[in-house]
């Protein structure tokens, strides 16, 4: 999906290898922006290994995308990945219809304002909505800080819709309409 991503930068998930990639991205980003989150630094550190094992499997990152060495310096010159933003989703138990939830949206404050947090997004609904495929009632959601009303903004552009009068809950309207009114 990510149309508007510029060339410069891929979304992609993550591979069992990038774990540590992961584990330290996230660390990063807690330290940076703590109030982005529900969780902290001390927190997550403490993880066991198996939980960013199992957090990889469901985790979109978008990483901009530069060559190294510089030209002329003799070597031939390779295609190295950097993170820079991440989001992730999981499956949650609810009845008999499929319940993802998307969570952790994060991207570096030198990268933001370049389509990144559309593109992370746009991953997402994609993992849980797979072009070609039927949803069969499948329902995304997310939470969002009230006071965050540039990223609620985004989500709304996004097709994305409040569940409730303080607007921290959210679902994907597919085709224009939340699952709730279909």
């Amino acid at each position: 999906m990510a149309k508007r991503l510029p060339s410069s930068y891929a979304v992609r998930q993550l591979k069992p290898v990038d774990v540590l990639l992961l584990r330290n991205f996230r660390l990063d980003a807690l330290a940076t922006d703590p109030d982005s989150f529900s969780s902290t630094v001390s927190r997550e550190e403490a993880y066991p290994m198996v939980v960013w094992e199992e957090r990889a499997a469901r985790t979109g990152v978008a990483f901009e995308l530069t060559t190294s060495p510089e030209s002329g310096s003799g070597v031939e010159p390779s295609l190295q990945e950097r993170p820079v933003g991440m989001v992730g989703y999981h499956w949650a138990e609810q009845g008999e219809t499929p319940l993802a939830r998307l969570g952790g949206l994060w991207v570096h404050p030198t990268h933001r304002g370049k389509g990144l947090g559309t593109a992370l997004v746009e991953w997402v609904v994609e993992q849980v909505f797979p072009p070609g495929k039927e949803s069969s009632g499948c329902r995304l959601q997310l939470g969002v800080e009230e006071r965050n009303k540039e990223v609620t903004s985004m989500y709304e552009r996004l097709g994305f819709r409040r569940l409730d009068a303080d607007g921290r809950s959210m679902e994907y309207a597919v085709g224009g309409r939340s699952a709730q009114q279909l």
